[in-house]
């Protein structure tokens, strides 16, 4: 089945992490079989790590300026490049150490429980024998490495100016052709919904289509918040000829970094719905492939070879969350994320940075309206970003230069597009804001807050691994954790988080930690309450009937919940049951607020 060419050891993975945490994370996990993905957003940091790590190898090193001919999509393709040069090197030196190295040692001492970790562990009081070397044999070839995914978010594609109107040098198709010229065997993961002229672009890269084999070089891998986007942007593809490899199901809200919060409605019951409907999906998507290819007249794989995986992740912490996720819902892999902002040989998180995550409580991680691009975006109180915006602020001189320019979509004051992070754009928009607020305007009281909340991502996402890896000495790092990071108060080393995990070692910090779709259900609500303040304030013009909907998704949700607890044992049922009365009474105490928001 060719639903991933890369089946690697491991049921979990790391997710992208802003652009400079996970820059180069595969680096470091995928020779012990781990996979993650890197943003590929900022060419510019590509470029930067590049150099770096050539410099750490003793490799050579020639730059690709920003003013060259397709810098960006040279720029990313040569990075990448180099992470799968290196990523080879370092597993086939685990290979060699096997079976008795210390690499090769670690390497299974990693894995979940299964036949290649038991099968390690016998191996060691073997005597030499046939027995033993078709052991040995067996385990070898059981060794994967893991997947160097990349992740692209389709809503950041500007085309530069020099550029004209020439689409193919768009952010999102220069980064694109990056990766699918690169050397890399492995997935795109595309993120924050459409885009019909990157989707179009894929269709022309052979890598990205199935041969008769049922083999694809490069996948598609799509993250959704729900069914309906799974399968709307699954048929898009199909019908182009292309195959989707795996949808990566995503809390809307229960996340680090940006959040795309549906209206309402919880992970368990999306879930549910994708279990129950994953054969019907399966067969309108290889009808719609298979029309597709006899059209187009290409080679392609025979439908029936096709399958898709699912993977979840968002706000996971415990073994048993994880073995839920897998064992209940068929998930495939499950994404770790903001833990491993503790684990200091996987992502890259400066000192100060890093003593400020420990010492994060559920009081310090705020849902925000720091995003340029409009959308909830998760931040740290406290966080080197937060300090400078607040003190420029304080200054008199809000906003940013805007350097790098990635997320510069308004054009309110100007033909070319602006970042609402920039000084410009905040100079402009505050003075008409003010006039209005002077006028007794409540919204434009509101809305100052909101402009003002702005920051620069482009600049402080990159930020952690440019000072981590000293060359940048007055860094503003955004941290971008999600809730799920207040239960974790410790730097961890990669074997521990492992451990935790698969369930052979505990690294929550104490205390009562609520189930993750129970805090979920939470940050909806609070979410909700939010969105209601903005309503009765007039700074939102979304009517009584959405939040009557959002209400009754949430309670839906809920009920489903309660019906879902008798798959829990004992405490742990009771626990669960005790969050989700709770929640419920919270949702039915927002009827009154709702009835007052007009129609």
């Amino acid at each position: 089945m060719s639903q991933t060419n890369h089946q690697t050891p491991h049921h979990f993975h790391i997710p992208v992490l802003g652009t400079g945490f996970s820059v180069d994370t595969p680096i470091k996990v995928a020779p012990l079989g781990i996979s993650s993905v890197i943003s590929i957003v900022d060419d510019d940091l590509l470029e930067r790590c590049r150099s770096y790590h050539c410099g750490q190898e003793g490799l050579g090193y020639e730059p690709i300026p920003a003013s060259a001919e397709d810098a960006r999509a040279r720029r990313t393709r040569e990075y990448l490049d180099l992470v799968g040069s290196l990523v080879r090197s370092r597993f086939q030196a685990i290979l060699d150490s096997f079976p008795s190295g210390e690499l090769a040692r670690r390497y299974f001492d990693l894995l979940p429980a299964g036949e290649l970790r038991d099968g390690f562990a016998r191996l060691q009081s073997m005597a030499t024998g046939t027995e033993r070397d078709e052991l040995e044999k067996t385990l070898k070839a059981g060794m994967r490495s893991g997947s160097i995914d990349v992740n692209i978010m389709t809503k950041l594609d500007r085309i530069p100016q020099w550029a004209g109107s020439d689409a193919k040098f768009s952010d999102a198709s220069a980064a694109l052709r990056g990766f699918a010229t690169s050397s890399l065997d492995s997935s795109v993961v595309l993120s924050a919904g459409m885009n019909p002229r990157l989707f179009d672009y894929m269709a022309e890269f052979a890598d990205f289509r199935h041969d008769a084999s049922g083999y694809a070089r490069k996948r598609i891998v799509i993250k959704v918040s729900d069914y309906r986007s799974a399968f709307v942007q699954g048929l898009q593809f199909a019908r182009k000829g292309l195959w989707t490899s795996e949808f990566r199901v995503e809390s809307g809200l229960n996340c680090g970094g940006h959040a795309f919060p549906t209206k309402g409605l919880l992970l368990g019951p999306i879930l549910e719905e994708f279990m129950s409907k994953r054969a019907e999906l399966t067969d309108r998507l290889r009808t719609a492939y298979a029309d597709a290819c006899k059209a187009s007249g290409k080679p392609a794989a025979s439908p029936d070879d096709l399958s898709f995986s699912l993977s979840v992740q968002g706000g996971v912490g415990t073994a048993v969350e994880h073995q839920l996720l897998r064992k209940r819902y068929g998930a495939d892999s499950v994404g770790w994320g903001s833990p491993f902002l503790l684990v200091p040989e996987v992502t890259n998180v400066d000192a100060a940075s890093l003593a400020l995550l420990e010492r994060a409580g559920e009081e310090d991680i705020l849902l925000s309206e720091a995003s340029p691009l409009g959308v909830p975006f998760w931040i740290v109180r406290g966080s080197a970003s937060e300090v400078r915006r607040e003190r420029r602020i304080a200054e008199g001189t809000p906003g940013t230069p805007c350097p790098k320019g990635y997320l510069v979509l308004n054009t309110e004051y100007s033909e070319v597009p602006i970042c609402v992070a920039s000084m410009v754009y905040q100079r402009l928009k505050l003075a008409d804001l003010r006039a209005e607020a002077e006028k007794g305007g409540e919204a434009a009281a509101r809305m100052m807050q909101s402009v003002l909340a702005k920051a620069c991502l482009c600049r402080d996402l990159a930020s952690s691994f440019l000072s981590k890896a000293g060359l940048e000495k007055d860094g503003s790092t955004a941290l971008t954790a999600g809730p799920n990071l207040a239960y974790f108060r410790a730097a961890a080393s990669l074997s521990d988080m492992v451990a935790h995990i698969y369930g052979r070692l505990d690294l929550l910090a104490g205390g009562i930690r609520p189930h993750f779709f129970a805090k979920e259900a939470s940050v909806y609500l609070d979410f909700l309450r939010k969105e209601l303040a903005d309503a009765t304030a007039d700074v939102t013009r979304k009517g009584r009937k959405y939040f009557e909907d959002f209400r009754r998704n949430v309670m839906a949700g809920l009920e489903y919940y309660e019906g879902l607890s008798c798959e829990f044992l004992g405490t742990e049922r009771d626990r669960f049951l005790e969050a989700i009365g709770r929640l419920k009474a919270e949702a039915e105490a927002l009827l009154p607020t709702i009835a007052l928001v007009a129609e």
